[in-house]
């Protein structure tokens, strides 16, 4: 069942439609349903009639005479019919229709693929709704193959089974059901035959491929890449903007604690925008442990102890991070990295005299 509405591409709050219900309305005015100014062009006051069934939302012009349609690029319609993943647009404002379980993976996408890429993460949505193949592409340590049974438990074949082929060879197609995701970084042998079956209108399966960099995918695939619909994966590194609010969200929902990134200080915030993260999600993970004891430790010498490490260990990683070495005298984080350290009066610096 349709839950909520959400402006595609955008960052603005959905649109909930209310548990127990089955007609709104929906415009810029006075509605059940009301479109914000900044997404209402075309959008008349009262535009059009929501009906919700169990399987689809039905979406009827109200007599606005400012349209419905099925894209920016097709004729005028007097009614849509939305299921979980479908866009539709009501005036010049895309609508994207989503259930339960594809609310919930949006947030494990965006994860993923970027926090802001919220254009990205709305169309991955709609392949996952449409059931066709995709590829997942991008570093392995970016949680892509985790998330390909999150995809799972959100389509169609759901209810059927899922295969995780990451060594040796795809088996025969005809003996899959369900999801079959094909790791092709692992795999050691894809006949050409058994890609044409992969791709065969009567294919059995839903397909989902994962690569660590594109020529991979067309290395294996060749010219059926071309059929597949891609999603990029963005590694941490082109990423600098968001490590705070992913460093945030592991603190709350891996590490279960309630402190803020905040207590770290304005320079150490830089010092992990500015770090490179080579290792993805894997560095961040750990790194986040070891912040996390050094944000509820107060001391460097503390937080080591309780982590099982010498002080000088952590402060290694953390220097490396660009960030902090703690001011023992008052315990706080002085957030000096070595990079940025003061000249003596010879103008040389501490760390070469």
């Amino acid at each position: 069942m349709i839950i909520e509405l959400r402006f595609y591409g955008s960052p603005l709050p959905s649109l909930p439609l209310a548990e127990g219900r089955r007609m709104f309305t929906i415009g810029a005015g006075d509605c059940d349903l009301v479109v914000p100014p900044e997404a209402a062009l075309g959008v008349a006051h009262v535009h059009a009639i929501v009906e919700r069934t169990e399987v689809v939302i039905r979406v009827r012009e109200h007599g606005s005479g400012h349209g419905l349609y099925r894209s920016p690029r097709t004729q005028r319609v007097d009614e849509l019919l939305l299921h979980a993943g479908a866009v539709g647009w009501v005036g010049h404002c895309p609508l994207l229709a989503l259930d339960h379980r594809l609310g919930a993976l949006r947030p494990r996408l965006a994860w993923s693929m970027g926090l802001d890429a919220h254009a990205a993460v709305d169309d991955a949505l709609t392949a996952v709704g449409e059931g066709a193949p995709i590829a997942l592409v991008g570093p392995r340590s970016l949680d892509m193959v985790a998330l390909t049974k999150g995809i799972h438990d959100a389509s169609g074949a759901r209810d059927d089974g899922f295969l995780l082929c990451d060594d040796g060879r795809v088996p025969p197609i005809d003996a899959i059901d369900g999801t079959v995701v094909v790791d092709l970084d692992r795999i050691r042998r894809l006949p050409s035959l058994q890609v044409v079956a992969l791709f065969a209108p009567r294919c059995p399966a839903r397909v989902i491929f994962v690569a660590s960099d594109e020529r991979v995918l067309r290395h294996w695939l060749d010219v059926y890449a071309e059929r597949v619909r891609t999603f990029a994966f963005v590694p941490l590194a082109r990423r600098g903007h968001e490590i705070a609010r992913l460093l945030q969200t592991i603190w709350r929902d891996e590490l279960r604690s309630d402190r803020t990134v905040e207590a770290l200080g304005a320079a150490a915030l830089r010092g992990i925008g500015a770090h490179r993260w080579r290792g993805n999600f894997d560095e961040l993970r750990a790194m986040a442990v070891r912040l996390l004891a050094y944000v509820e430790h107060s001391s460097l010498r503390r937080a080591a102890r309780a982590l099982g490490v010498r002080h000088q260990t952590l402060s290694r990683h953390f220097t490396r991070i660009g960030v902090p070495i703690i001011d023992q005298a008052d315990r706080e984080l002085a957030l000096v990295p070595r990079a940025h350290a003061v000249p003596d009066q010879a103008g040389r610096s501490p760390s070469t005299s």
